[in-house]
């Protein structure tokens, strides 16, 4: 997780240079400092972001997910909502495999927010 921002933080910071305009660039450290400070706060942001994302927890918008799980044996499509994203998955996982034991239900789930 950290390497991830690490690198995001690396990315923005070079786009930021090198898509800022030349007068933009002679406005002295302070200039520098401020535009600096303004991209940390922005990659935090989305590390926290993505890290809640990530683990399932709430995020803005609507508070369900829905996630889809397809038996690529007979292909037919197994759905789940829950309020966490993990839970969603998991229940649309079991609902894939309890199906069918002849079932071959993908690894990964895809997931959105209704």
């Amino acid at each position: 997780m950290m390497m991830r921002t690490t690198f995001a933080a690396f990315i923005s910071l070079a786009t930021l240079f090198i898509t800022a305009p030349s007068h933009a660039q002679s406005r002295g450290p302070e200039d520098l400092q401020r535009r600096v400070y303004q991209l940390e706060s922005t990659v935090y942001q989305l590390s926290q972001r993505l890290e809640r994302l990530e683990y399932g927890a709430p995020d803005q918008g609507s508070r369900w997910w829905i996630c889809t799980v397809k038996d690529s044996t007979w292909g037919t499509v197994y759905q789940n909502k829950a309020e966490s994203r993990l839970q969603a998955a998991a229940n649309a996982t079991n609902n894939c495999i309890r199906a069918s034991m002849a079932a071959n239900c993908k690894a990964q789930p895809v997931c959105e927010r209704l």
